[in-house]
Formats: structure tokens, sequence, C-alpha cells
């Protein structure tokens, strides 16, 4: 199979376990807001947003470059790799459970038992085996085990609401979803190296004296996805403080499009990834090549969030909630953007060992989204709060092409002096 092929595979068998997870999502919201109101699942939406800042926080730095230094690596050495970030991405998410429980009490919201739940739940998935599974190609084990169970988990749950109007439902469905991908991916990938005779065994002590050493190595990769996850919630978190509370549903629905057109993205990104050491004879043009490909798929789901936006957003809330074109292209903007910076941030700058100044790059276009949502929050209220997203992924996409242009230039010049003293 050729290499083109090979890519298109992975790419719609991983793309399509997320199309369902999605899918699912969509259902839940009208099915929600019809059940419960719109401020409860204001609630549910805000506790969602906190657990996927949280979910980057578990992953750590395995959900981006772990993906592609474990698809390099000889099969004996990648569970090792597996087993190795277990015991750091628990600690890590004791450290956000009880977080959570602190942040509840930050926010005024219609459903505190709805908003710990979702916060909880989206934390809990960091600890699922679903990077290993891209890392590996095996898309029918991040199906069954990872997509799968949340997705049911949350279907059920919604479901069980038209007969039995009770908001705790919903919130224990997403907390038994987490519980079956957590326990059912590990317990998978134990068993199917236990048969094998390649596999390396480390004590369990040991990993726990490892955890400060891993966390410390992989701090850069996990700060660009970490700075990545808290750009994309500043409008969720911090425009209800500012904006009337009649424009949060509004605020909801826009900051859930923008995350699903990222999750439905997130298979294409880690596909790429997981490909990326294969492509090019050298490093420069692995990079690059990396980079384009990030480019054309990022367009193109862009251009689906935009025409699509405004009649989604009828379907899903029977047309109590209007997300006009303006609103929509700003939204596809930031898809956009989102995705090339992640492809370019975590891969090819990864590979070309900028990852530190990518962290630098991202941090300070935060500062400057914040800096400016302020004042276009004032003036144009949930238009302005997602402007103010723009702005930060337009900065950071323009600053880390500059970078990548310089980094591949730089490396081919130091190949080309190791190289001439032998000519």
């Amino acid at each position: 199979m050729s290499e083109r092929k090979l890519f298109l595979r992975k790419l719609t068998s991983f793309g399509a376990s997320t199309v369902l997870l999605s899918a699912i999502t969509f259902l839940s919201i009208p099915i929600t807001i019809s059940v419960l109101g719109t401020e409860r699942w204001a609630s549910f939406a805000l506790g969602q947003a906190i657990g996927e800042v949280c979910r980057v926080i578990v992953t750590w730095s395995w959900n981006s470059v772990g993906i592609t230094r474990t698809a390099a690596l000889e099969e004996s050495e990648r569970f090792a790799e597996f087993t190795k970030s277990l015991a750091p991405r628990a600690v890590l998410l004791a450290a956000c459970l009880g977080g959570i429980l602190i942040v509840t009490f930050s926010y005024d919201v219609a459903d505190y038992f709805l908003f710990t739940t979702a916060a909880a739940g989206g934390a809990m998935v960091g600890l699922t085996a679903s990077w290993y599974f891209i890392s590996i190609g095996d898309s029918r084990g991040f199906f069954v085990w990872s997509a799968a169970p949340r997705a049911f988990a949350l279907l059920l749950g919604s479901l069980t609401l038209l007969i039995w109007p009770e908001p705790q439902i919903l919130g224990y469905a997403i907390i038994i979803g987490a519980i079956f991908a957590i326990l059912g991916g590990n317990t998978v990938i134990f068993r199917l190296h236990r048969r094998s005779d390649n596999r390396q065994s480390v004590g369990f002590r040991k990993r726990i004296i490892e955890v400060p050493s891993l966390l410390r190595q992989g701090f850069g990769a996990f700060s660009i996805g970490f700075i990545a996850a808290a750009r994309l919630s500043v409008p969720i978190l911090m425009a209800p403080t500012v904006i009337s509370s009649s424009l949060t549903p509004l605020l909801a629905l826009s900051d859930k499009i923008v995350r699903w057109s990222n999750t439905a993205a997130t298979p294409c990104l880690q596909v790429i990834q997981s490909r990326l050491p294969k492509w090019g004879a050298n490093v420069e043009s692995r990079a690059l090549r990396g980079s384009l490909v990030g480019a054309v798929v990022g367009f193109i789901g862009s251009s689906l969030v935009f025409v699509t936006t405004p009649p989604l957003a009828k379907f899903l809330t029977g047309g109590s909630i209007d997300v006009d074109y303006a609103l929509s292209g700003i939204l596809s903007i930031i898809v956009f953007c989102w995705f090339s910076n992640m492809v370019v941030g975590n891969s090819a700058l990864g590979l070309l060992g900028r990852t530190k100044s990518v962290a630098g790059y991202s941090l300070l276009s935060l500062f400057v989204g914040i800096a400016a949502f302020f004042p276009l929050v004032r003036f144009y209220d949930v238009h302005g709060a997602f402007m103010s997203l723009a702005i930060m992924e337009i900065a950071l996409s323009i600053i880390l092409a500059f970078i990548l242009g310089r980094s591949v230039r730089r490396t081919s010049r130091m190949l080309d002096d190791t190289a001439s003293p032998h000519q």
C-alpha cells in the first residue's frame, strides 16, 4: 500500500471514531436543553470546558510528541513507553480532581453537580490509552476502548433524561463512560503485551520515582498543548463574568462548535504526528511536508465549519440560539489557525528541536489575546470574545511560520557545513 493510501486509510479510520463521539454530543444538546433548560446545560458546558483543560494537563506530553516518539520506536520498546506514562498521568489526574473541587466554588452555576462531574469526566479521559492506540496505528482499539465507552455512556444518559428527567443521570453517565474507557483500554494493552516475549517490565516503585523526571522532560511539549487549551478556553471561562447572562447560551454553543471542530480534527492531527517521522529523506523535508499537510487539512475543516455552523445551531437548539455568518467566520478562522499551529508547533518544530521556543511564543500570544479580550467584549459581546481568540491564533500562526522557515534554513546550513569537508 502506498504512503498516501496508508495515510488516508488511517485518517478515515481514526476520524470515524471521533465523528461518532461528536455526533452523539450533537444529539445530547437538544435533549439536555429541552429537559433541563439552558441554565443547567450551560453549567454542563462550562464544566466540560474546565475538563478539557484538565485533560490536557493529565495527558502531559504523551498526547503530542509522545505519539510521534512512540511511533518511531521498535515494537519491543513501545510498551515500556506506555507503562512509563501511567504513573505521571495518575498523579496529574489526582491533582486535577482536587483542583476541580476548588474551582467549583469559584463559579456561580445553576447546577454544581453537573458542572463538577462534567469537569471530572473530562479530566479522566487523560488517563485513557487513546494516545497509545494512535501511536501504534490501532484504530479499532481507539474506537472500542476510547471513543465508544464515552460516546454510548453520553447517549444512554441523554436518552434516560427523557424517561427520568433528573440532571444527576447525565453526570453519572459521563463518569461511568470515562471509567470504562480507562479500565478497558489499559487492560487490553497489558494483556496484549503480557503474551509478548518482547515486553520490557519495570517495577512500580521505579516508575513512581521517575515521575518528577518524566514530567520535567515533557514540560516543553506539554506547555504547547496546555497553552493551546488555555487559549481556547478564554472566551468560555472569562466572558460569563462580563457579558449579559442572556448571551451565555450563544457563548456556550459557539465554544462547543470550536471544541467539536478541534475534537473532530484531533485524529487527523495525531495521524499526521504518527506519520511525520516517516515522511521525507531528512528532518527538514519532514517538517515542511507535515506543515503543508496540516494547512490543507485545516483549510478544508475550517471551510466546513463556516458553511455548516449557522444551520447546525438552529437545528440543535430548535432556533432558540442564532449563530450568524459573521460569528461563524470568526470560528472558522480559529479552527484553521488552531489546527495549523498544533501541527507546526507540536510536530514540525518538535522534530527541529524548537519546542521551548514554541511554548514561549504560545504563551505570548495568550497574553496578547487576553489584552484584546476586554475591549472587544465590551463593544462586540460574544463576537468580541471569539475575536480575541482569533487574534491569538493568527498571531501565533505568523510567528510559527517565521520560526519554521528560519529553523529549516539553519538546519540545512548545518548539514551542508558538516558534509562539505568530505566533498
